[in-house]
């Protein structure tokens, strides 16, 4: 006679390794005039992580600065990114500007993030312009 079993999970851990694509939206905002502009970056994704109900690299500002003008940050990017967060946590972003106006721009950011899990990524990619 076949007996019967049930199952249930009690813990759950990962780790993953991976590559993938991203689409992410960047507002830039000029400080002295308040003019702020939209950007998606296009981008290939390579990193490490953990996460569960999604996770965002820093959403709070940060500063920076440079000559281009406010529809000029577009161009090849490399964005460099870590975060750890329990729904809001802390996470970190280096930016550099590869080719475009703004080439040889880099930006360094520190702030908070949003979601669960923690990660390390690096995304290759072309960031785009969002306006006129």
């Amino acid at each position: 006679m076949k007996k019967k079993y049930q199952i249930r999970t009690i813990a759950a851990g990962g780790l993953s390794v991976f590559v993938g694509g991203s689409a992410t939206t960047f507002e830039i905002q000029e400080i002295d005039t308040g003019a702020s502009a939209y950007y998606t970056l296009f981008g290939a994704d390579f990193g490490v992580g953990f996460k569960a109900g999604g996770a965002q690299g820093v959403s709070s500002w940060t500063a920076f600065q440079s000559n281009a003008s406010i529809k000029d940050f577009h161009g090849y990017v490399i964005v460099k990114a870590a975060s750890a967060n329990l729904v809001v946590g802390v996470g970190g972003m280096d930016m550099d500007f590869i080719t475009g106006p703004a080439a040889g721009l880099k930006i360094n950011g520190v702030g908070w993030s949003t979601g669960l899990g923690a990660s390390i990524n690096a995304t290759h990619g072309w960031m785009k312009y969002r306006g006129d």
